[in-house]
C-alpha cells in the first residue's frame, strides 16, 4: 500500500541518492574474490557481495533520502556480454532490485515510504553512431526491465543517456516488458550534457531537442539530467528543461568536476556547496526530484536532506515544495540536433520536398548511382536554402528501398540539423528509416 512516487514528488520535493561508484571506491574489496576480475562492472558485485550494495543503500536512506538506485546502471546484456554474464541479465537485476527493497523495508514505515529505483544505463554501445542495431539493443534492455519488474522496483530510471535513439529503444524494451510481466511503473529519463561542447548529449542533441522528442511519449513521467557536472555548471541544461518540460523534472549532479589525487578521480565539492548548488534547481526552476551522481557520498545527501527538511529515520517528515512551475508547450519537431517550431514566427514552415524520389530527378540519379555524398550535399543545399525540415523519399521500382532509407537516413541524420520527414509507401521502409 505505498504511496506512488509520483504522488509524493507532486506533494513535496524527492530525494535519491547518491553515487554507488565512489561509494564502492573506498571500500577494501578484492580483484579476484569480489569483484571476480571485473572491476570496471560493479553489477558481479550483486551476486559476490550483496551485503556490500546493500549497506550502501542503506546510508543514504539513514540520512533521509526517499529512494536508492539499484546496482544496474550495466546490467544489460551487452554490458554483462563482457563479464560473460550475459545469460544471468535477469537474475542479476531481480537480486539487486530484492537486495535494495530489502534495505528500504528497513527504514520505510507506514508515514513514510521509501522506494526502489531502478537503474538503466547507456550501456557501452551507441544505436545512431552505429555502434549496434535497434533488435540487439532491444533486447538486451528488454531482459533488464524484466528482472527489475520481477526484483519489485518502484520506478525505471534511464539515466546517463547520450542518444535519444538510445532512449526510444529503451522505452520501447520496457513497454514490451511491462505487457509480458503484467507490470507498469513509471518511467524517469535523464540525460547527461557536456558543457565544454555547447550544451550538447555525446551525439549532439541539445536539452530544447530531448524536451521535443519526449513530450510525445506519455509514459515518460519525468524528465531530467545527471552526470557529467557539478550543479553549478548544469544550471542551464536544467534550467532549459525545467522552462519546456510539461510534466516533472528531475536533476542529479555530481560533487563538482573531478581532480585525479593518487591516479584516482577525487570529487572536489563539499556537501554544504552542493547542497547549495542543488536547491536552486528546487527554488528557482521547479525541480521536483533531485539527488547526486558521481562523487556524492551519504554526508552530501545528508546535507541536501536537512535542507529540504527530510529528517533521518523519522516516521514523519515536513519536506518541502519545490517552486511551481508553469509550462506552456508549444508544437515542435526535432532533428538530432535542435528542435524546430512547427509555427514560425517570421514565415511558414518550410518542407523541402527535393529530397524525394518523386520531387527531384537530381535525387533519383544520385540514389540510382549510390552517391551518398552526393545525397548529403543536396539535402545541406536544402537547408542552406532555408528549409525547415526534410522530406525524405526513396520509393524507386527495382530497388531495396528498406536498404535505401537505412543508408540515407543515416547519414542526414548525423550531417543535418534540421529534422526528417519520412515518406514512404511502405510500412517497413518507414520502419527503417526510423
Amino acid at each position: 500500500m505505498r504511496k506512488p512516487f509520483l504522488q509524493l514528488a507532486q506533494e513535496r520535493v524527492v530525494v535519491i541518492d547518491g553515487a554507488m561508484g565512489s561509494n564502492l571506491q573506498v571500500r577494501p574489496l578484492d580483484l579476484v574474490k569480489d569483484w571476480l576480475g571485473q572491476e570496471n562492472i560493479s553489477e558481479v558485485l550483486n551476486f559476490s557481495r550483496p551485503d556490500v550494495i546493500r549497506e550502501i543503500h542503506e546510508e543514504f536512506l539513514a540520512v533521509g533520502c526517499d529512494a536508492v538506485e539499484t546496482n544496474t546502471f550495466g546490467a544489460n546484456i551487452i554490458v554483462m556480454h563482457e563479464a560473460e554474464m550475459a545469460d544471468r541479465v535477469f537474475e542479476n537485476n531481480k537480486v539487486a532490485a530484492e537486495n535494495a527493497r530489502k534495505a528500504c523495508d528497513k527504514f520505510e514505515t507506514p508515514g513514510r515510504p521509501r522506494y526502489v529505483i531502478g537503474s538503466i544505463g547507456p550501456g557501452t554501445k551507441i544505436i545512431t553512431l552505429g555502434m549496434t542495431d535497434w533488435r540487439t539493443m532491444e533486447a538486451s534492455y528488454y531482459e533488464q526491465v524484466r528482472g527489475l519488474l520481477a526484483g519489485g522496483v518502484d520506478v525505471l530510471l534511464i539515466e546517463t543517456q547520450q542518444d535519444t535513439l538510445c532512449v526510444k529503444n529503451c522505452i520501447v524494451a520496457a513497454r514490451r516488458a511491462f505487457k509480458d510481466m503484467g507490470r507498469k511503473v513509471p518511467i524517469m529519463v535523464q540525460f547527461s550534457f557536456d558543457q565544454d561542447n555547447g550544451n550538447q548529449t555525446l551525439t549532439g542533441s541539445n536539452p530544447e531537442a530531448v524536451v521535443a522528442t519526449f513530450t510525445g511519449y506519455d509514459d515518460v513521467d519525468v524528465l531530467g539530467v545527471n552526470c557529467a557536472f557539478g550543479p553549478y555548471e548544469l544550471a542551464e541544461s536544467v534550467r532549459s528543461i525545467a522552462e519546456r518540460w510539461p510534466r516533472m523534472v528531475s536533476a542529479l549532479p555530481n560533487a563538482g568536476l573531478p581532480v585525479m589525487v593518487d591516479g584516482k578521480s577525487h570529487f572536489p565539492m563539499g556537501p554544504a556547496d552542493f547542497t547549495k548548488g542543488v536547491m536552486r534547481f528546487v527554488d528557482e526552476f521547479g525541480v521536483q526530484i533531485v539527488g547526486g551522481c558521481c562523487g556524492t557520498m551519504p554526508e552530501h545527501l545528508a546535507e541536501l536532506c536537512k535542507a529540504l527538511e527530510l529528517g533521518g529515520k523519522s516516521s514523519t517528515v515536513i519536506g518541502r515544495r519545490a517552486k511551481e512551475r508553469k509550462v506552456e508547450t508549444k508544437p515542435q519537431i526535432s532533428s538530432l540536433y535542435n528542435a524546430e517550431d512547427i509555427r514560425q514566427d517570421n514565415s511558414y514552415l518550410i518542407v523541402a520536398e527535393r529530397t524525394n524520389t518523386n520531387g527531384s530527378k537530381k535525387f533519383k540519379t544520385l540514389l540510382q548511382a549510390e552517391d551518398w555524398d552526393g545525397l548529403v550535399s543536396m539535402a545541406r543545399d536544402e537547408v542552406r536554402d532555408g528549409s525547415h525540415m526534410l522530406d525524405v523519399c526513396v520509393d524507386f521500382v527495382g530497388r531495396d528501398g528498406i536498404k535505401d532509407m537505412h543508408e540515407v537516413v543515416k547519414r542526414y541524420v548525423n550531417s543535418i540539423n534540421v529534422p526528417l520527414m519520412l515518406d514512404s509507401t511502405n510500412p517497413a521502409v518507414m520502419e527503417a528509416g526510423l
